[in-house]
């Protein structure tokens, strides 16, 4: 493995457990085994290996999207539309990306925030260019409700991040529930407007 990949698997165990703040550069080099100014080999800044790990993350939760959307490929819109909602909601277990991803959402770096919330929308407008593709195809099937395309993306995001987030904070039977009831509410407002 790369020394650059390396690092980038250590910075963000570390910055997933500790956060920005509590995670220097000599921590991290010490963890793949160089020295601090090897890293500059790799990246300018801490901030620029933070920045780069948050944009991976999104990559790759992007990738895992397509993916889905793939694998139902031919699926009834519904069906599709509920492999999209559980990619995002579904238990997973706990993983440095995961957590990474969800304590630099929740808490950025003070100075840090405006890059991430740039990188964060441009990430959203993706998955509501994924997602929309499938509310076209049920309404155009007629399986869905005509109706602003724009507020069922506003409530799908809002529906799967509040999720995503308590997930850490029920445990899995409530959680569980809890999912069926949004999921059951969201069928609904797709199928009757």
């Amino acid at each position: 493995m790369m020394t650059s990949d390396r690092l980038k698997q250590a910075a963000m165990a570390m910055f997933a457990e500790q956060g920005y703040e509590g995670v220097s550069l000599a921590e991290i080099a010490g963890a793949v085994g160089v020295r601090t100014p090897s890293i500059y080999a790799h990246f300018a800044s801490k901030e620029q290996l933070f920045l780069a790990l948050f944009e991976d993350s999104l990559q790759a939760d992007m990738s895992e999207l397509a993916d889905v959307l793939e694998r139902t490929f031919g699926a009834p819109p519904l069906e599709r539309m509920e492999a999209a909602f559980r990619h995002y909601t579904d238990l997973a277990p706990e993983t440095a990306a995961g957590n990474f991803l969800r304590r630099s959402v929740l808490f950025p770096p003070r100075h840090l925030k405006e890059p991430l919330r740039k990188s964060f929308m441009g990430y959203e407008e993706r998955l509501k260019e994924c997602v929309s593709v499938v509310l076209e195809a049920g309404v155009a099937a007629g399986d869905f409700a005509r109706q602003d395309p724009a507020a069922l993306l506003a409530l799908f995001c809002s529906l799967t991040n509040g999720l995503t987030m308590e997930q850490g904070i029920y445990d899995g039977e409530t959680y569980q529930e809890r999912q069926r009831i949004l999921w059951d509410r969201f069928r609904t407002a797709l199928v009757k407007g």
